[in-house]
């Protein structure tokens, strides 16, 4: 299982910064501090949001080729 918190804030994340790259510095601290919170507060286990950041990227470096099947 992965987590879906995580993956859906990294995708969202790397779009922001594609219309803002001014939010470079700030905006890996984003998934990066929700990672650590939801650790914290025993919400998910740290390997599900390690594989949920890890979809998120294949997901987001493969995006081309996923909209070619939509």
């Amino acid at each position: 299982m992965f987590s879906g918190h995580t993956a859906i804030t990294t995708l969202c994340i790397y779009t922001l910064l594609e219309s803002n790259p001014t939010l470079k510095k700030f905006a890996p601290l984003v998934p990066l501090l929700q990672g650590v919170v939801m650790i914290s507060t025993r919400a998910h286990y740290s390997v599900d949001i390690l594989i949920g950041f890890l979809i998120a990227v294949l997901i987001y470096s493969n995006k081309y080729k996923l909209a070619s099947f939509v």
